[in-house]
């Protein structure tokens, strides 16, 4: 294969993109797993916070189906700056499901996995930490709308 066409392959498949986007349907996202560990009297005691924030997703994908399964880990740290020792951690991880066409080049299915599902979760995510603070009776940790 030329150069030329190798570029021209490259460009065809970032113009299907689009299509396997407006494809998709998303038919679940649950909640899986939650891990909550809180020192309350640290994280009372520290008027400045630092927070630090996690996350992974990995698609399961069987070649020729209309469907892949998403899991995406989400973790949010509290600690003091420039302390290793957190005295707020939580996680969670949910489980997606979603329909698309077939025969979807992996290359989609992991880039929707590295940048559109991180958009589709953070909402849940950020609902789940702040309801897990009002249940440690501690005061939120506000998260940003949107992730980097």
């Amino acid at each position: 294969m030329t150069r030329k066409n190798r570029k021209s392959k490259t460009t065809n498949n970032l113009a299907e993109y689009p299509d396997f986007i407006k494809s998709l349907n998303l038919s679940l996202i649950a909640l899986t797993s939650t891990n909550a560990k809180v020192d309350r009297d640290a994280y009372l005691s520290e008027e400045n916070h630092a927070i630090s924030i996690g996350w992974r997703s990995r698609a399961v994908a069987t070649p020729g189906r209309d469907y892949f399964n998403v899991t995406a880990d989400l973790m949010v740290k509290a600690s003091k700056p420039k302390s290793p020792e957190s005295f707020l951690e939580l996680k969670a991880s949910y489980a997606l499901h979603v329909h698309c066409i077939k025969d979807v080049p992996r290359e989609y299915i992991t880039r929707f996995c590295n940048v559109e599902v991180r958009l589709m979760i953070w909402p849940y995510f950020r609902e789940f930490v702040t309801g897990m603070c009002g249940r440690m009776h501690i005061p939120p940790v506000f998260l940003p709308l949107a992730t980097r």
